[in-house]
């Protein structure tokens, strides 16, 4: 029976990305069937930006249901080099090893789990594990893997069970390691739960009138990263420069990145573009709720064809607007034609054509915003963590 579980997570908690939104979601899901939840992250440090450690539950909107513990790996948020990547290596192997040593006697509990989102951070778990100090079961999530990385398949092959949530992913991992099929859980669609659960919805008009949004414009979103020479943000931009009778919102824009999408909206005169900075999780939800039509617009690659599966989609089906994704195999997989809208890749040209097309039909955005919401609110994180917890116990203890 599982009692106790450490969910180690590969980032800090201090800043409320869609990743870092989802594992503080699983965690307090987790923490709702009974079970004691210990959160383990690295410090992050950060310039311009900073939340104290005791703000972070408020920080996501959530009661203190479970623990998190933060160790003092003091890495730098911007990476310039190689030399900065291996340190961020180091700190992690040296500062999680002294975490699990110090720990070791709750890691020989078998009611104990470690969940882990991080190969690097699982590598000197394993090690203590051969050497026999621990004996508590290792659960790896694996978004992805890469063929080349021995990290990557040394730590699957070691693994106890593996989460993944994608087929494609499965797939790729068994062609790699040679790990059986058996050993995996796929996941029902954890990334479709509901994040702002038990939350009051927010009026859109009341968002729109607060945010100074037009009441006789509409207005196209992209919320998420924004980092300079991002393709999918790059196409956006071309998108506002063909609509110029629509608005074009971008949130989620760093110092450096402001200061160079802001030169190029001034370059080419796009007077319908918007640029917002990176932004609370309240505040986001606002920008989110208050537009038209939600975008992301994912280009062409290995990794966004197969292993992607976006974080935001829980805030963009919860805000009961229209979404438009790529079509990419991944995306296909996840999301049923029914309740989104799906374009082709890497054609700017098509992308502005088909915001046109469902700005066209109320109806649909209306039919397919609808059964989005609905979905996700199937999907919840408390519904989906449940299957994930039932799911481990059966296959480490046999339970039928």
């Amino acid at each position: 029976m599982i009692k106790n579980i450490y969910y180690i997570s590969p980032r800090d908690m201090r800043k409320n990305r869609s990743d870092a939104v989802h594992i503080m979601m699983c965690c307090n899901a987790l923490a709702m069937h009974d079970v004691n939840v210990e959160l383990v992250t690295p410090e992050i440090r950060r310039s311009g930006y900073d939340v104290k450690f005791s703000d972070i539950f408020a920080l996501y909107g959530l009661k203190k249901t479970f623990s998190i513990v933060e160790l003092p790996t003091k890495i730098n948020e911007e990476i310039n080099s190689r030399l900065e990547s291996m340190t961020i290596v180091f700190q992690k192997i040296i500062h999680f090893f002294k975490f699990y040593w110090s720990n070791r006697k709750k890691f020989s509990d078998n009611e104990t789990i470690i969940y882990s989102q991080c190969y690097i951070s699982s590598l000197p778990y394993i090690l203590l594990k051969k050497i026999g100090f621990v004996s508590s079961k290792l659960v790896f999530t694996a978004g992805s893997i890469k063929e080349t990385s021995f990290l990557h398949k040394y730590v699957i092959r070691n693994s106890d069970l593996i989460i993944a949530g994608l087929k494609y992913t499965v797939a790729d991992i068994i062609k790699y390691t040679g790990v059986k099929k058996d050993k995996f859980i796929e996941t029902p669609l954890v990334f479709l739960s509901n994040s702002m659960l038990g939350k009051e919805d927010l009026n859109k008009q009341d968002c729109r009138a607060e945010l100074g949004f037009y009441d006789e414009k509409q207005y196209i979103l992209y919320a998420g990263k924004t980092g300079e020479g991002m393709k999918n943000v790059e196409y956006f931009i071309q998108c506002a420069e063909r609509l110029t009778e629509f608005v074009f919102v971008i949130v989620g824009a760093n110092k450096t990145s402001m200061k160079h999408y802001c030169e190029i909206k001034l370059k080419k005169e796009i007077s319908n573009l918007k640029i917002i900075p990176f932004l609370p999780l309240p505040e986001y939800s606002k920008y989110v709720k208050a537009a038209d039509l939600l975008v992301d617009y994912y280009e062409l690659s290995y990794y966004n064809k197969y292993y992607l599966g976006p974080g935001k989609s829980s805030s963009y089906f919860n805000s009961k607007n229209p979404v438009l994704f790529s079509d990419l195999p991944s995306l296909r997989h996840l999301f049923p034609e029914d309740i989104v809208f799906f374009v082709e890749a890497d054609n700017p040209s098509l992308l502005a054509q088909k915001v046109e097309s469902i700005l066209a039909d109320k109806e649909e955005m209306k039919l397919k915003s609808e059964r989005a919401y609905s979905y996700a609110q199937k999907h919840s994180f408390e519904y989906t963590m449940g299957k994930v917890l039932g799911f481990c116990q059966s296959k480490l203890y046999d339970v039928s």
